[in-house]
C-alpha cells in the first residue's frame, strides 16, 4: 500500500519557514528582505512602490497647485494693470496700492511656498 502524501504545501528554505514562536525576528525587516534582496546584503532599501508613487502624485499635485498659482498671478496683474478688473482680496489690494505689483508676487509666493511646504 502506497503512503498518502500530503496536500500541505511543501516549505522551502525562505526566511518564513524558519520563524518559530520565539524567534526575534522583526516581521517587517523579514518582510522588507523577501521584498528587496538587497536588504540581506546590508544595502539600504529604496522606498517601496506604492510609497514612492504616494509620493510622485504628491508632486505632481503640489507641482500643479503652483503652475495654477503662477497662472492666476500672471492673468492677475495683467487685468489690473489693463483695468479690466481689480482685486477683490483685500490685503492684495492693499499691497498692489503700497508696494505696486511686486507686493502681490511677494504675497503670491509667500502664501503659496507655505502651503506647498506645509502640505508636501
Amino acid at each position: 500500500m502506497r503512503p498518502m502524501r500530503s496536500c500541505a504545501p511543501k516549505l522551502t528554505s525562505t526566511p518564513l519557514a524558519n520563524i518559530t514562536m520565539d524567534s526575534t525576528l522583526n516581521l517587517k525587516q523579514l518582510a522588507a528582505e523577501q521584498r528587496h534582496p538587497d536588504a540581506t546584503l546590508g544595502r539600504p532599501i529604496a522606498h517601496d512602490n506604492i510609497q514612492s508613487g504616494h509620493e510622485n502624485r504628491v508632486v505632481l499635485y503640489l507641482s500643479l497647485v503652483v503652475l495654477m498659482s503662477g497662472v492666476d498671478l500672471v492673468l492677475t496683474l495683467s487685468n489690473v494693470m489693463h483695468g479690466t478688473m481689480y482685486e477683490a482680496n483685500p490685503v492684495a489690494r492693499a499691497l498692489m496700492i503700497h508696494f505696486g505689483p511686486i507686493g502681490l508676487i511677494a504675497l503670491k509666493t509667500l502664501s503659496v511656498g507655505f502651503a506647498v511646504g506645509v502640505l508636501y
